[in-house]
């Protein structure tokens, strides 16, 4: 027997597609208190890249004040000028969303589209893991580099 397009969606699938459109709306806003509002408490955050190169502070951080303070500083180096959503896949309470931003370096007020995937994971509705690989090369020439 075969089941129906219908069934084989998971249960919950629209809540995380809310969650990962509240999130995404979230980092092009760098809204601390919807952040706050999303993140469990042992929230764990991964940028796949070199973060001397690309970031001025650490690329990874545990628990959620560490997490935010890590939005805080990027939300100081770059600011986002639009955020479009090429493809998001959902998996039970795991989410891969493949975005294309265009930021604009506050420094040097250099800007740029790059391509970012992120891999979240939620638990009870909450965010407990983000793993954001960036397309370095692009990230990069907006740094100038």
């Amino acid at each position: 027997m075969t089941k129906s397009p219908e069934s084989l969606v998971a249960p919950g699938r629209e809540l995380i597609a809310d969650l990962v459109d509240r999130l995404i709306n979230a980092r092009v806003r760098y809204d601390i208190g919807e952040f706050g509002e999303l993140f469990a408490d042992d929230v764990s955050i991964t940028i796949i890249g070199d973060p001397l190169s690309i970031y001025p502070f650490p690329n990874h951080r545990v628990g959620k004040a560490a997490v935010l303070d890590l939005i805080a500083g990027l939300a100081s180096v770059f600011d986002y000028l639009d955020c479009e959503i090429l493809d998001v896949m959902i998996d039970g309470e795991r989410a891969v969303v493949l975005r294309r931003v265009h930021i604009v370096h506050r420094g040097s007020n250099r800007s740029g589209r790059v391509h970012l995937t992120d891999w979240i994971r939620f638990r009870d509705g909450k965010v407990v893991d983000v793993v954001q690989l960036n397309e370095n090369a692009a990230l990069a020439n907006v740094l100038g580099g």
